[in-house]
Order: structure tokens, then sequence, then C-alpha cells
């Protein structure tokens, strides 16, 4: 590559869709859970700092309502509107998984702040996590 020229695409490469784009697949996946979106109500102004603060259960309904997003069912949707989505990794994340968290709450009408910092070198300058989590509120 000389100078600012961008290498080019390459147009034998094959591009594949993700197994879960695949037409039918968000729809069996909610008929498949029941409905209870009671449990949804656990989430409500409350930070995750970590996946184990959701039972399977919570995690189905989850799943579910992304289901639904997926199918277009709350286009017009957006719960997120007015909140500030706050991403701070334990490690260094790689950049995919942190884009794919800014674009899902972009799209549900949030905003997103992404903290540079790990949560170890945080902690290193304050002394507990909920500290941590005001600094982001």
């Amino acid at each position: 590559m000389q100078g600012s020229e961008l290498p080019r695409i390459n147009p034998q490469r094959t591009l594949r869709e993700h197994k879960v784009a695949e037409p039918g697949r968000a729809e069996a996946l909610r008929d498949a859970i029941p409905a209870e979106p009671e449990r949804l109500t656990e989430l409500y102004h409350r930070h995750v700092v970590s996946t184990r603060h959701f039972s399977q259960e919570l995690m189905l309904q989850v799943f579910r309502l992304a289901a639904g997003y997926e199918m277009g069912l709350y286009a017009k949707d957006h719960p997120l509107s007015g909140t500030v989505m706050s991403s701070l990794f334990l490690d260094q994340a790689h950049p995919r998984i942190r884009l794919s968290f800014e674009r899902a709450c972009l799209n549900l009408g949030g905003s997103f702040l992404h903290v540079e910092k790990t949560a170890e070198e945080m902690l290193s300058a304050a002394p507990t996590i909920d500290e941590v989590a005001e600094c982001c509120n």
C-alpha cells in the first residue's frame, strides 16, 4: 500500500451472513420461549456489571425480546431514548464486541459512553466498583 491508498476489496471473496440472520430463525426462537414480560422488570434501573446478574429465566426473556427486535416487531420503539449506556470491559475487549454493543444501544435510541481504561486500571485509582459505576452514571 502506497501513501493513503486503501487496500482493494477482493471480489472473489464470498461474503456470508451469520446463521442467526437466516430467515425465520428469530421467529422460531421467539415462538419457542414462553412470554413472561414481567421478568424484564428486574432490569429496570439496574447496573449490569456481569452476566451473573441474570437468571436463566431472565436471559430467556431477553433473548425473546431481542428476537422480536430482529423480526422488526418494535422498529418504531426507542426504549433507550434519553439513556446512556456505559461500557467498561474487564480486559481489552475485541473491537467487534464493543462496536456491536454500541450499535445495539444506538439502534434502540440510546447514547453510548465507552471507557478506554480497563476495569482493573480504573479500580486501581478508585477503591470500589460502586464508585466506578457512579463515574459512568
